[in-house]
């Protein structure tokens, strides 16, 4: 994780976490570019080695792996990454998985959008990067540790 990160994982999960979850359940989150931008996380696209965005693996287990509504089966995708799609059963918005188990502490998704949907340029995040080996947060220019957990939750439309 990265130094001096505001919360730990566990806090995020007792603190932050519901009120994500008690939010996208009164209006969907899914027309939100931050939280497009969350869930898009994808270590491959700093080319770094394995890596998840801890913020976004404990919103997605929460709120897609959860309550979204799976497509058929988990099929081989890019990069030999496991792939599957998941609706939202609020808005109707589908999402493709991309899934892959580094290690028991590590699994990794991202989920993408089908239809074009507007990312934020920017991203914030709160607990931060888990990876094998240093991760370079020099490389991550389209993410940044959010200032205090109001600004967080306002990023991605959590209110």
């Amino acid at each position: 994780m990265r130094p001096n990160s505001p919360i730990t994982p566990n806090v995020f999960s007792s603190d932050v976490l519901p009120w994500v979850v008690e939010s996208w359940s009164r209006e969907c989150l899914c027309a939100n570019p931050g939280f497009l931008k969350l869930l898009s996380f994808d270590f491959l696209d700093y080319g770094q080695t394995p890596a998840a965005l801890v913020d976004s693996e404990l919103i997605w287990g929460a709120i897609v792996g959860k309550h979204f509504i799976s497509q058929g089966e988990w099929l081989a995708g890019t990069s030999n990454r496991p792939r599957r799609t998941f609706q939202c059963p609020q808005c109707g918005l589908k999402l493709v998985c991309e899934s892959e188990q580094y290690s028991v502490n590590m699994w990794h998704t991202t989920s993408r959008p089908m239809l074009q949907r507007e990312l934020a340029s920017n991203g914030c995040y709160l607990v931060g990067i888990q990876s094998f080996k240093d991760f370079d947060y020099q490389s991550l220019t389209d993410f940044a540790l959010a200032a205090t957990v109001p600004d967080f939750l306002a990023s991605i439309g959590a209110t």
